[in-house]
């Protein structure tokens, strides 16, 4: 005979209640703690006497019976995140209410695929007269490098070229500004965002790793001390949703253990001259190197060495103190502490579009005396449609809060859509910016600062659509950080030609790059990443097509073929270059950057002539030719 079912409550605190009286004795693992949360929802979500129930009884009078302070963490992560939760009914009148300012995003979103990223030739014409007289010069040099290669000796040895040719590390011959000692305090700043879909959507372990064995390296040969080297990133505001952290992200792409490998190196070559400070380096540098290797083959890397968890090994736990004590520190800067602790406001007079300034890092404000800018391969970015790349002026993206990235009045989100700025007519988003900064001061909720965007969509429907707002914004964040940078580079073996950036089909480039800043750094890397277009389409050209095809491709505008317009690769204009981009034309309106070429000097170490006249050709497209010598 079959036993009927229990009736399942529909109390939710019932259920909470019987649950744990159930557990009495046992810790509150991973799979209790989901258990809470499954049986605290009823079809509208959790109700506040359930919420209630989590905070004050599980939470706090249970406090010790979880297994460890991290399950306990992330439950409070958990109840936070629900906490904000809309109802079913708030979430259904919200999603009502928002159908035209979803159609106007989408819409904005889908047009973008079908345009180029150039800005209005008006606007180009404008902005490049004014930045031509700046006495602007800018280097940039690049090495070649097998796409296929994994070897971190081989990236080496290609960022130490290119870095020596633009003098990178000159920094290192003098003490930092305020400073009597030459001693420094340094920043890497990698992009790591989703990073489930590891290099080329984000920075390279094998990059990092070069880079802290180079910065040390170079401090030993100039006579400069390093303090501390840090390698930080806050992932993208996507991470929460997935139930990530940054740590994670680190780790799992393994940016963490390069980090650390590269300070164990530090640790061992500092051994024999203090061996009661780092002891056992040289014995764990084999073992170290082993999980590198691991990381570098075919398969998926399930289970990375974890320094978060509890029952991690010995060995792993003495390469991280040991990489800490020879100054390598890795960072989160969105964990281990109250916003407050970690975070600082700067209001640096150049800000138009963030007038009430940004949060960034205290550490980096306090302690850091230099950046090197390390980004991941310029490449895609779906939410920036064919307007430019993702490249080395985005990637201090990461040092901006995460809340202040979305929505308003954020980097992303519905302010982006603001009317669209004009060279002889911005008065009417002057004076939206104005009423939004109004409506955020008054409620702090977002909703009248909602509302106002909405009616901006609804009433300027052409004008919500551009977004030139949203490169100043990144232009201004980078001003933040700009007076730190001291160079950029990147592995640029392969990048994302489709959709980016943490997903879509890869390109080969072959190639380091290495700049004095980080706008001459994204010209010359779209130049590149143009001529990979270019040589696939001579690729495609030669190959046999059907009747259909053929038709499609005859009528193509351009040059360019017909699924190429789902894929980004009509970024630029025929007779456009990077220069024209608005991403470089928002840069020039702060006085950043290279007007054109001729403010530009490119030195391509291993390319050959040909290939250098293709990039600098790219480059001086809409431009006058030289006159001949």
């Amino acid at each position: 005979m079959f036993t009927a079912r229990p009736k399942r409550s529909s109390d939710p605190v019932a259920r909470l209640e019987q649950y744990l009286q159930k557990l009495e004795g046992r810790q509150f693992g991973e799979q209790e703690v989901n258990e809470f949360f499954t049986l605290a929802r009823d079809r509208l979500g959790i109700s506040r006497d359930a919420f209630q129930f989590l905070e004050q009884t599980v939470l706090l009078g249970h406090s010790q019976c979880f297994v460890s302070d991290k399950a306990r963490r992330w439950f409070k992560h958990r109840l936070m995140l629900e906490r904000f939760k809309p109802s079913l009914w708030e979430r259904v009148l919200k999603g009502l209410r928002n159908i035209p300012l979803v159609w106007g995003v989408v819409r904005g979103q889908w047009l973008q695929f079908f345009q180029d990223g150039t800005a209005p030739p008006e606007i180009r014409r404008e902005v490049r007269r004014i930045a031509g007289l700046a006495d602007f010069s800018g280097a940039v040099s690049l090495a070649r490098l097998d796409p296929a290669t994994r070897d971190p000796h081989h990236i080496y040895e290609a960022l130490k070229k290119t870095i020596a040719a633009i003098n990178g590390f000159a920094f290192l011959d003098r003490p930092p500004v305020g400073r009597n000692h030459n001693s420094h305090t340094i920043l890497i700043k990698p992009g790591v965002n989703w990073g489930y879909f590891l290099y080329p959507t984000v920075t390279s372990w094998q990059s990092v790793y070069a880079l802290v064995s180079l910065c040390f390296a170079e401090a030993e040969v100039r006579g400069a001390h390093v303090e501390k080297i840090i390698i930080g990133d806050e992932s993208g505001i996507e991470c929460a949703l997935h139930e990530h952290t940054t740590t994670q992200n680190l780790v799992y792409t393994g940016i963490y253990h390069a980090a650390v490998l590269a300070g164990l190196e530090r640790a061992a070559s500092l051994e024999s001259r203090h061996p009661e400070k780092f002891s056992g380096a040289e014995r764990l540098l084999p073992r170290a190197w082993e999980i590198a290797e691991a990381m570098t083959s075919e398969q998926h890397r399930e289970s990375p060495p974890n320094p978060e968890a509890d029952d991690t090994d010995e060995d792993y736990k003495k390469m991280v103190w040991l990489a800490h004590e020879a100054g390598v520190q890795i960072i989160a800067f969105d964990e281990d502490g109250t916003e407050e602790e970690l975070y600082t406001r700067v209001h640096p007079s150049t800000f138009k579009r963030f007038s009430h300034g940004i949060s960034i890092p205290r550490i980096v404000h306090k302690e850091v005396t230099d950046i090197i800018n390390l980004p991941k391969p310029p490449g895609r970015h779906l939410i920036m449609g064919n307007t430019g790349l993702t490249g080395a002026v985005k990637n201090y993206v990461g040092l901006l809060k995460g809340s202040e990235r979305s929505p308003a009045p954020g980097l992303h989100g519905f302010t982006d859509r603001a009317p669209k700025f004009r060279m002889h007519d911005s008065k009417s988003a002057l004076q939206y910016y104005e009423k939004l900064n109004r409506e955020i001061q008054e409620d702090r909720t977002g909703k009248k600062a909602g509302r106002l965007a909405w009616e901006v969509i609804a009433t300027n429907p052409r004008e919500a659509l551009d977004l030139g707002v949203f490169h100043e914004k990144i232009v201004e964040i980078y001003l933040a950080f700009k007076e730190k940078e001291r160079f950029c580079a990147t592995d640029m073996r392969q990048t994302l030609q489709t959709h980016g950036p943490d997903f879509g089909n890869t390109i080969d480039i072959g190639a380091v790059i290495a700049a004095q800043d980080a706008v001459s750094f994204d010209a010359v890397a779209g130049a590149l990443l143009e001529l990979a277009y270019e040589r696939e389409e001579r690729q495609a050209s030669g190959k046999k097509v059907g009747f259909l095809r053929g038709l499609l491709n005859a009528c193509r505008p351009g040059g360019i073929r017909p699924e190429s317009y789902l894929f980004g690769q009509t970024w630029l204009k025929p007779g456009t270059s990077p220069f024209d981009l608005k991403s470089h034309i928002a840069a020039n309106l702060y006085g950043l950057g290279p007007a054109n070429c001729d403010h530009l000097k490119i030195e391509g170490i291993d390319f050959s002539c040909q290939e250098m006249l293709a990039l600098t050709g790219i480059l001086r497209r809409g431009q006058p030719v030289p006159a001949a010598h």
